[in-house]
């Protein structure tokens, strides 16, 4: 991700709110955009002891404020990593980390870095960038943990999306453990040498 300056005001002591234990439901305002997406923030390794992180446990293991740290702390063996969550749609559209059809592997920003992240693309480009599709196709970290972090808190993300369109009957969203992404548990980590 591209560096930047500064803290994000009002985004600093620990994790916030956790997502319930379990994937976050694909808000309404992109089920048009691609029917059936899921968010799933529960699917974490840790790359050392390779024991299950929970959403909450990333969230806990994160520096608090620190916007140049995006890595987190493993609960059961203090391994900082970065930590990352799956975003996947059935839709044909759908493009992936391997390709179409594939989850889409993001690293899971702190909020004060996500902040950072934001402030860095609206200096190298103006609000219209934010506001297009290009946005979510050049900067898809960003823009997924915009959606992850709006949704959790039930903010339009209209200004992502452009204004919502007529939903079609088969766009319904969907929890994660109701689809099967084929997806490993944490995405492919180069090994230490």
């Amino acid at each position: 991700l591209a560096g930047g300056g500064g803290s994000c005001p009002g985004a600093t002591g620990g994790a916030g709110g956790g997502l319930g234990g379990r994937g976050v439901r694909a808000p309404i305002e992109l089920s048009w955009l691609l029917p059936g997406l899921v968010l799933d923030t529960e699917r974490e390794t840790c790359p050392q002891c390779e024991r299950r992180i929970e959403d909450e446990d990333v969230r806990r293991g994160w520096s608090a404020g620190d916007p140049h740290d995006y890595n987190t702390e493993c609960p059961f063996c203090a391994r900082r990593f970065v930590a990352f969550f799956t975003c996947f749609s059935p839709h044909p559209s759908w493009v992936g980390s391997k390709g179409p059809g594939t989850p889409l592997y993001c690293e899971f920003l702190p909020p004060w870095a996500l902040c950072k992240e934001v402030r860095t693309v609206l200096a190298q480009h103006d609000i219209a960038f934010v506001c297009c599709d290009e946005f979510r196709l050049a900067k898809k970290t960003v823009f997924w943990n915009l959606v992850l972090y709006l949704s959790e808190f039930s903010l339009p993300l209209d200004f992502l999306t452009g204004p919502p369109r007529p939903l079609p009957a088969e766009a319904k969203p969907v929890l994660s453990d109701d689809v099967d992404t084929h997806a490993p548990a944490s995405p492919p980590r180069a090994t230490p040498a």
